[in-house]
């Protein structure tokens, strides 16, 4: 199943839901940052993203919602170098992993966004 995600990753520069320039793409992904940030739950706060993707989502939530400290973590390696080379200057890692076996001990981190995995 991951091959269909850097397969993607790697034919769009980013998912091709994330990367759309189609109205329907840009309301629904609006809409899922909006959802998640009207929360306020991020400043201050270093968070965890499980299957971070492309980090599209990510670099968003980092730049609207302040957190101290943001890691994301996503099983395609394609969509993880997709993240890497978007996420320019900001302090954020991105980094390929497992969500069942992650490399970070228990309450390593305050907040855990887990979208759709």
């Amino acid at each position: 199943m991951i091959d269909v995600f850097n397969r993607d990753a790697t034919q769009n520069a980013g998912y091709i839901y994330t990367t759309a320039t189609r109205l329907s793409s840009r309301l629904a992904t609006q809409r899922s940052t909006d959802v998640i940030l009207r929360m306020g739950r991020f400043a201050g706060r270093s968070v965890l993203d499980v299957g971070c993707g492309d980090g599209f989502y990510t670099l968003r939530f980092l730049d609207l919602g302040r957190p101290r400290r943001m890691v994301g973590v996503d099983a395609a390696e394609r969509g993880i170098a997709v993240a890497n080379a978007n996420r320019q200057d900001r302090p954020i890692r991105f980094e390929v992993g497992d969500a069942h076996r992650l490399s970070y001990p228990d309450n390593s981190f305050e907040m855990v966004l887990v979208q759709s995995i």
